[in-house]
């Protein structure tokens, strides 16, 4: 009996230690610079703590989550949870048990295809998997990305309690099933993943699968509330809106903080009314709420321009993706290029036939958004591809591009615009012409540019 409570002790105390791993197809030494033809896949795959036993640790239950690879019909080995027997919490899963993975997937299109629970019940197991069939849930992995899908958890139903000759440390059994549910626990799996892949810090691009209860209508669907979309846009949002400050009405860092927040509330309004809908999928995108995946390619390329891809914006165009597709709030991927300041994707969407006065859903166009900032390799695309500078904005200012260059001051893109038929006595909503926005903001040498047109 001593000596195998000698052995007993160790294994117990190994268990206990090891109440959530991290555990995937590459090694904690892997050089994330070798991904060419695949990506690195990070996820989770989790149940209920259970609370129904004596010792509340330990209940030989283990989730497992399957997955397939769409393109070659090939399944994929399971993931699954962890159920040791463990007295003592070590792990960040407080709540739960669990393991997080980082696995290696070939470049291509996949689905988590489904789930099943194993319960030890004396010396049997017995099996739970879904009644019917659910929908998989379908993700793309790319050449050379580290990306984060998210959590799959098995909330657990307790039934009735089983008889002492089952289960000598009493409990209950699973009679009441399993709900799957689809969650987003990055900060929680990331400080897990990381501390195992120091490598992948700064390298993960968080793209969770649809949250919520995995339904059949789980894959159209989000539980995300305003508040979790409005934080997840803000960090997005708000830089960029630093970037900005100096320019317009953004004077100050709690200008930009407050542009950022009016802009991310309309957005979280967008996806609260129409969740399923594909321009709620192109606003989330970005914010890493939803896939790039299927027919939210043209999110893909709203995005590609908003960061300057141009290769990717060639390789979606060339694919057959809409150069005028719009988001929810009426950006098209010119918009977006040339409010981002990024010429050489301008030029490409030209090319390939985007509408140089298309309106977003303040009016605004994108020869506007480069007048404001000065792009005048940008601005003169633009004119050249027939881009009109006198259309008037229905926002709250009225400004047209030559007001905008205007009053920041951009003297030379002032200059092209009136070259090009720019008309200086144009007022915006409050009455004031491009020449009387220049000496309000200060800007002297567009005073003297304007003036010298007899303005």
């Amino acid at each position: 009996m001593r000596q195998s409570l000698i052995f007993f002790l160790p294994t117990l105390l190994a268990l206990t230690l090891a109440s959530c791993v991290t555990t995937g197809n590459i090694s904690t030494k892997y050089d994330v610079s070798a991904l060419k033809n695949s990506g690195l896949v990070l996820f989770s795959v989790t149940h209920d703590k259970n609370t129904e036993y004596f010792f509340r640790r330990g209940t030989d239950i283990r989730f497992n989550v399957y997955f397939r690879n769409t393109d070659n019909n090939i399944e994929i080995p399971a993931a699954f949870s962890n159920d040791t027997l463990a007295l003592i919490v070590t792990s960040q899963f407080d709540a739960v048990w669990g393991r997080a993975y980082v696995r290696e997937f070939a470049a291509g299109r996949y689905e988590v295809s489904g789930w099943s629970l194993e319960q030890g019940i004396g010396a049997k197991t017995r099996t739970t998997k879904p009644k019917k069939p659910l929908p998989p849930i379908a993700f793309d992995v790319k050449a050379g990305s580290v990306t984060y899908i998210g959590n799959v958890h098995g909330s657990l139903q307790w039934g009735r309690k089983m008889p002492m000759a089952l289960n000598l440390i009493g409990g209950a059994d699973l009679a009441g099933g399993v709900i799957a549910e689809i969650r987003s626990e990055y900060d929680r799996d990331a400080k897990v993943i990381l501390e195992d892949y120091p490598q992948l810090a700064d390298r993960i691009v968080v793209r969770p699968l649809p949250n919520g209860p995995w339904i059949e209508d789980a894959p159209g669907r989000t539980t995300l509330s305003k508040t979790e979309f409005t934080q997840a846009c803000m960090k997005y949002e708000e830089p960029l809106a630093q970037q900005r400050i100096g320019q317009g009405e953004i004077k100050t860092k709690e200008d930009a903080t407050a542009f950022a927040e009016k802009a991310c509330a309309a957005l979280a309004e967008v996806c609260a009314n129409d969740p399923a809908s594909e321009k709620c999928r192109s606003v989330a995108t970005p914010f890493g709420l939803a896939s790039e995946q299927g027919s939210s390619t043209a999110a893909e390329l709203l995005n590609a321009a908003t960061r300057g891809e141009t290769d990717r914006v060639k390789s979606l165009l060339a694919g057959g993706v809409d150069t005028n597709v719009r988001n929810a709030v009426g950006w098209t991927p010119l918009m977006l290029a040339a409010a981002e300041r990024h010429t050489s994707t301008v030029e490409i969407l030209l090319e390939a036939g985007a509408d140089p006065n298309a309106e977003n859903a303040l009016g605004r166009t994108a020869l506007m958004f480069a007048a404001s900032y000065g792009q005048d390799s940008t601005v003169q695309l633009l004119l050249d591809r027939g881009a009109k500078p006198n259309i008037v904005p229905k926002d709250h200012s009225g400004w047209t591009a030559l007001m905008a260059a205007a009053a920041r001051g951009h003297v030379n893109t002032v200059g092209l615009l009136l070259q090009n038929g720019a008309d200086p006595n144009i007022r915006s909503k409050d009455g004031r012409t491009a020449i009387k926005l220049a000496r309000d903001e200060g800007r002297s040498e567009v005073v003297k540019k304007l003036s010298a047109t007899g303005n």
